[in-house]
């Protein structure tokens, strides 16, 4: 019988293994590269995340100044700002075969035009600008091993998504100079593409600030973490993913009120014109079009969904406040409710007041903040867990 003992496989020297121990201490000074540089990269990527979140209310803001179809071409690098009466006219003058200059804007000033045209200049330069910072900022942390390789490829993918986001959003213009095939013939732009494009933006922040959070803080809280916390955030984790969701849709719901131009259809509150279902809603013969066309219903729509929403967070908070848990998961809780006690008088007050630009852009930059909130919270409880 063997006498009991190390194996051999214990005993072997790491030197026996070619290449083992170096291997070893390579992963290691990798590992601790990264997290030198761990506040400098969550930085960066929250600049990033900031910078989707500007580019989304300068998008609002050019959508409600009706300046999205001020310029009729697109250029991969960029069109530069005119900087001659000559250049201007030129566009002007493109910009007078429009459908919306011949059916809404006719007559409009060179002067006017210089104004609508800044707006959505600007904006196609901010997503270029977004691209060169990313990208810069990305072959900066590449160049000096300061990310691991599969937040390298996470980066791709942000990298990638933002390109297609460019080229969707002239897919969205560029159906502002067709005939409408919606219910409204008024000349904009596609509702389905604008919002399209907004989800697409809101789903690239949402991924940009997932990313940022886990870079940031990536440890879990420093109190002890009992088995009760753990089982009550397994349980919170799933009801906040589901309430993420549903502030996802209600987001994209906005879109459908903002691509049709809906949000001036039913300027009254509680009642719809004084109707608490408008009659589009059930009018027949019925057709699935009008949830995502028919102004009166797509704003009926985002009532219910809003109101859901609203109700939905108290709900999450009232079962979860008295749970066990960290101080910031419980300050994040709290906080979700009054996001939304916001967001639903923002939308309140833009309807009756027939949807002003700055109550119309604050309504949009509070949506995208109130589902902030509510991924704040999911990348909390996702941290509480107990370690193995």
């Amino acid at each position: 019988m063997r006498p009991e003992g190390p194996s051999q496989r214990e005993t072997e020297p790491v030197a026996s293994k070619p290449y083992g121990g170096i291997g070893r201490f390579a992963h290691a000074s990798a590992a601790a590269r990264c997290n030198d540089y761990r506040i400098p990269v969550g930085l960066w990527l929250l600049g990033c995340t900031g910078w989707v979140f500007a580019m989304v209310v300068w998008g609002g803001l050019t959508r409600l100044t009706e300046s999205g179809l001020s310029m009729t071409n697109w250029r991969f690098a960029g069109t530069a700002w005119p900087a001659s009466e000559e250049a201007w006219t030129e566009e002007f003058e493109a910009y007078k075969e429009t459908p919306e200059y011949l059916q809404l804007n006719y007559g409009m000033t060179l002067s006017d035009y210089k104004r609508i045209y800044f707006y959505e200049w600007a904006h196609r330069w901010l997503g270029r600008g977004l691209g060169l910072v990313f990208v810069a900022g990305s072959a900066a942390c590449l160049a000096a091993k300061a990310i691991h390789k599969p937040l390298g490829l996470r980066l791709a993918v942000y990298g990638l998504l933002g390109g297609i986001q460019g080229l969707v959003g002239w897919w969205m213009v560029r159906s502002g100079f067709e005939e409408p095939k919606t219910e409204v013939k008024t000349p904009r732009v596609s509702p389905y593409r604008l919002a399209f494009h907004l989800m697409m933006a809101a789903t690239l922040y949402t991924l940009l600030l997932w990313q940022s959070l886990a870079v940031l803080l990536p440890s879990p809280p420093k109190a002890a973490i009992t088995a009760a916390a753990a089982a009550a955030a397994k349980v919170a984790g799933r009801e906040a993913h589901a309430f993420a969701a549903l502030a996802g849709t209600t987001f994209f719901s906005g879109a459908l009120v903002a691509g049709n131009d809906a949000g001036r259809c039913c300027n009254t509150w509680p009642t719809m014109n004084d109707k608490w279902v408008p009659t589009e809603v059930y009018a027949k013969p019925f057709n699935w079009r009008r949830f995502f066309e028919n102004p009166e219903t797509v704003q009926f729509d985002h009532r219910l969904l809003a109101y859901l929403t609203f109700l939905s967070s108290f709900a999450l908070f009232f079962r979860h406040k008295d749970k066990p848990f960290p101080a910031p998961i419980k300050t994040a809780l709290r906080f979700l409710p009054m996001m939304t006690s916001l967001q639903l008088l923002l939308g309140i007050l833009t309807v009756l007041y027939y949807v002003p630009t700055e109550l119309g852009v604050l309504h949009q930059a509070q949506g995208l903040l109130t589902l902030s909130s509510a991924i704040y919270l999911m990348h909390l409880l996702s941290r509480l867990k107990l370690k193995v």
